[in-house]
C-alpha cells in the first residue's frame, strides 16, 4: 500500500513516512479538519481519511498524531482473534 513501510493494527495500515518525508496517517475526516492537517493527495485526488504531517512539525506532533491514528484504526478494525492482536503496531511492508 502506498509503496512505503508503515505501522498497522491487525493488518490495517495506520501510519507511514512518505517518500517526501511527511508522516502519513489514517484519521477520521473530522479529526483531520480539527487538527488542521492536509489530506494526502494520490493521483490528483485528496484521500478522505488520509492526512499528512510535515516533517518540520517535529517529533512531539508526529507522536501525538500517530497515537490518534492508531486509536482511530483500532476502533474501526474488527478484533477477530488473538493472532491478529499480536500483529498490532508491527512495522509492515506497505506495498
Amino acid at each position: 500500500m502506498f509503496g512505503s513501510e508503515g505501522y498497522s493494527v491487525r493488518g490495517k495500515m495506520f501510519a507511514f513516512v512518505a517518500k517526501d518525508g511527511r508522516l502519513t496517517v489514517k484519521l477520521s475526516a473530522e479529526l483531520i479538519e480539527e487538527l488542521g492537517l492536509d489530506n494526502m493527495v494520490m493521483r490528483g485526488s485528496p484521500m478522505r481519511e488520509w492526512a499528512v504531517v510535515p516533517f518540520d512539525d517535529g517529533a512531539d506532533r508526529w507522536r501525538s498524531v500517530a497515537a490518534d491514528a492508531y486509536a482511530f484504526v483500532d476502533s474501526i478494525t474488527p478484533k477477530s482473534d488473538a493472532a491478529g492482536a499480536a500483529d498490532a503496531g508491527r512495522a509492515t511492508d506497505a506495498d
